[in-house]
């Protein structure tokens, strides 16, 4: 399988997993999907099939955030996406001729304009403000909450971006080393018990409050059960 498909599968695999759109769902490979017969796709790099949560964005929710990024992260690959039958569609690469040479430098690669179309659209979506302080005048940044080994910088879903000050930058990237570290401790079974709380968490309550409850855990049980008790009435208040 040519690298490059090879790459948009594995970061498409990981954005799927991270949103959720995971459910009901296969990718094959084009001498997998061809030994099937199906009518359409027959000559696409890869076909996804699904019935789950990517069939319902794609059908019915074609005009929100997490489809741009969808359609955006498959661009930044230099692929785009057809339907076949209603249940599955392919993925083709846009012409050769509009793909640039890749630069050999990193900072050479930051001028390509891919990745200046992407990074224009991670400061759009933060109002051209630090999404960690809110500064708006101290030389806005966009930074790379993981990285992959033989990723281009433009082959990332902006959700995996994060606009921030110089400042904050500077300052982030220690501490996201530090949390790592702490993570290497823990069993496989408990992290995917710990990224299924923050995910659970974070969507059913308000995020600040999330974590204004994880600070006050320890010797303070009183301080806990009070940060508990405010957390649970924001969710009966969100749904009544």
């Amino acid at each position: 399988m040519d690298n490059q498909i090879d790459r948009l599968r594995k970061m498409l695999e990981l954005w799927l997993d991270k949103n959720d759109l995971n459910g009901d769902l296969r990718i094959y490979t084009p001498k997998e999907w061809q030994a099937r017969n199906e009518k359409y796709c027959k000559s696409a790099e890869l076909v996804i099939t699904t019935e789950g949560q990517l069939y319902s964005l794609i059908t019915y929710n074609s005009d929100n955030e997490l489809y741009e990024e969808f359609e955006e992260l498959l661009e930044s690959f230099n692929y785009y996406y057809e339907k076949g039958e209603h249940w599955y569609f392919g993925l083709y690469k846009i012409d050769e001729t509009q793909r640039q040479n890749i630069k050999s430098t990193y900072s050479e690669k930051l001028k390509d304009e891919r990745w200046i179309k992407k990074r224009n659209l991670v400061r759009q979506r933060a109002e051209n403000k630090c999404e960690d302080c809110g500064e708006s005048s101290n030389g806005l940044e966009i930074h790379h909450c993981y990285y992959l080994y033989g990723y281009e910088p433009w082959e990332y879903p902006t959700g995996s971006l994060r606009c921030l000050c110089k400042a904050c930058h500077k300052s982030r990237d220690p501490i996201e080393k530090k949390l790592r570290g702490q993570l290497a401790h823990l069993k496989q079974n408990e992290l995917e018990t710990l990224n299924e709380f923050l995910s659970k968490a974070t969507y059913w309550f308000p995020q600040k409050d999330v974590f204004e409850f994880i600070k006050t855990i320890g010797y303070d049980t009183k301080a806990t059960k009070n940060a508990l008790d405010n957390l649970l009435s924001k969710q009966r208040d969100s749904h009544d």
